[in-house]
C-alpha cells in the first residue's frame, strides 16, 4: 500500500499535469516514470507468497532460494510474451523480469551472512568494480543486447559497497546523504513535476556548440540537488496533514 498509493495517486496527478489520459498512464510500459513503485509492490507480493510456502533452512534453503529465483525469472519472461504487450505493460511484467535478478540478489545478500561478507569485502569490491567497468565497455560497444541485466547486478553491488564504506562517517555530506536516502520516496514521486517544467535545451545547445560539456554536467548536477530538496519540502508539507499522509502514502 505504501508503494502503490503514491504511484497511483501522484502518478495520476502527474498524468493529468502532462495532459495524459489516465488509461494511457496505466497502460504505459513505464507508467510515465512511476513503474518502479508498481514493480516493487509486485515483488513484495511475490516474496510474501514465497515466505509462506518456503519452510527450508540451511543448504536446502539456499537451493530453494536459487530455484525460486530462476523459476520466477523464467515465468516472468514467459508471461511477458504470453500476455501480449498491452496486458504485460499494464502490470509492468517486462520490467519485473529484467530487474528481478538485482532485486533477488539484494534479498540474498541481506539474508546470508557469508555472501554479505564477501560482497562488502575488499575483494568483492574490486571484483564488482572491474565487472561493472567491463559491462559498461560491452554495453558501449553493443556487443551483447542483454548486457543490461548483469550490468545492473554489478552496478547495484558496487554502489552498495561504496556507500557501505562511508556508513560510519559523520560529516555534513553523510548526514545530508542520509536525509536524502530516508526520503527517497518523496524525491522519486515529485521530481518528475519539476523536470517537466525545466528545460536545459538552450544551455545544452550552447555548451555543445562551445564544447563546454563539463559545464553542462555541473549545471545539471547542481539543479538536481536543488530539485531533490524541493521534493523533500513538498513531502514534509503534505505529511504534516494526517489525512493527506494516509491518502497519498497509505500510512495508517
Amino acid at each position: 500500500m505504501q508503494f502503490m498509493f503514491p504511484a497511483l495517486i501522484i502518478g495520476s496527478i502527474y498524468a493529468y499535469y502532462k495532459n495524459t489520459d489516465i488509461l494511457r498512464f496505466l497502460h504505459h510500459d513505464s507508467k510515465l516514470g512511476y513503474w518502479y513503485l508498481f514493480v516493487l509492490s509486485e515483488y513484495y507480493v511475490m516474496m510474501m507468497f514465497y515466505h509462506y510456502v518456503n519452510k527450508f533452512d540451511g543448504k536446502k534453503g539456499v537451493i530453494a532460494d536459487i530455484v525460486f529465483a530462476v523459476v520466477a525469472f523464467v515465468c516472468l519472461a514467459g508471461l511477458h510474451f504470453l500476455l501480449g504487450k498491452k496486458v504485460s505493460d499494464l502490470f509492468c511484467v517486462y520490467k519485473m523480469c529484467t530487474h528481478w535478478p538485482v532485486f533477488f540478489l539484494g534479498y540474498m545478500v541481506k539474508k546470508y551472512k557469508g555472501l554479505n561478507e564477501f560482497v562488502f569485502s575488499k575483494v568483492g569490491y574490486s571484483i564488482m568494480l572491474l565487472a561493472y567497468v567491463l559491462c559498461l565497455f560491452l554495453d558501449y560497444r553493443e556487443i551483447w543486447y542483454y548486457i543490461g541485466i548483469p550490468m545492473g547486478v554489478f552496478a547495484a553491488l558496487f554502489f552498495a559497497n561504496l556507500f557501505q564504506r562511508r556508513e560510519q562517517q559523520t560529516s555534513l555530506v553523510e548526514k545530508e546523504l542520509a536525509r536524502l536516502g530516508r526520503n527517497s520516496l518523496d524525491i522519486y514521486i515529485y521530481h518528475f513535476f519539476f523536470l517537466w517544467t525545466i528545460s536545459l535545451h538552450p544551455v545544452g545547445t550552447y555548451c555543445y556548440e562551445t564544447g563546454n560539456m563539463l559545464l553542462f554536467v555541473l549545471i545539471a548536477a547542481g539543479l538536481s540537488v536543488v530539485i531533490a530538496y524541493i521534493c523533500l519540502l513538498v513531502g514534509y508539507i503534505l505529511k504534516s496533514s494526517t489525512l493527506l499522509q494516509t491518502i497519498i502514502y497509505g500510512n495508517r
